[in-house]
């Protein structure tokens, strides 16, 4: 089964306080987007999309061209799955993986995890014990377990129905 693997970079990156987008930040000399894209093609896929901001178009390709990935790159919409739809747009494959390059920590160990349980349950979405930044921020409910979703998330055909899933534990001092 050929498998495509969409890496997503668009957004604005607010919260770092950055004067560009935060997948730019460059560790080593080397940007953070970069980290995310080699940790996918160690796992391997036949296909690679970045999806970008317009801003970060012309920097992205010319990063690009000189390294050997061959690579999609597509712009971004104004939210995260307009941006999501964009890049599905493109996928010539059976199988789409999306990843937030700026989480260049996932293993390739759960990567491949994540394909065998797409095999199995035609969807993965990996979700994680919630952090103490988050438990605490949500202590008022405490009697609630909390888990935080993360990427890469990854659906089986027909990739047109891929869905964005919210999930949200709302609760109440009541």
């Amino acid at each position: 089964m050929k498998s495509s693997a969409i890496l997503l970079m668009a957004g604005s990156g607010t919260r770092t306080h950055l004067t560009y987008n935060k997948t730019l930040y460059e560790i080593n000399n080397v940007p953070l987007f970069m980290y995310s894209l080699n940790k996918l093609t160690q796992v391997g896929f036949d296909e690679y999309i970045i999806v970008v901001s317009n801003s970060d178009y012309e920097y992205v390709c010319n990063y690009l061209a000189s390294t050997p990935y061959h690579v999609k790159i597509v712009l971004g919409g104004l939210t995260r799955s307009e941006s999501v739809k964009n890049a599905i747009k493109e996928v010539s494959t059976d199988v789409a993986l999306i990843h937030d390059a700026a989480r260049p920590l996932i293993s390739t160990r759960d990567i491949d995890a994540i394909i065998e349980e797409t095999i199995i349950h035609g969807a993965v979405c990996p979700v994680s014990k919630a952090n103490e930044r988050l438990l605490a921020r949500a202590s008022i409910c405490a009697s609630v377990s909390l888990s935080s979703v993360a990427t890469p998330q990854r659906k089986l055909p027909p990739v047109s129905l891929l869905a964005s899933i919210t999930v949200r534990k709302l609760c109440s001092s009541e």
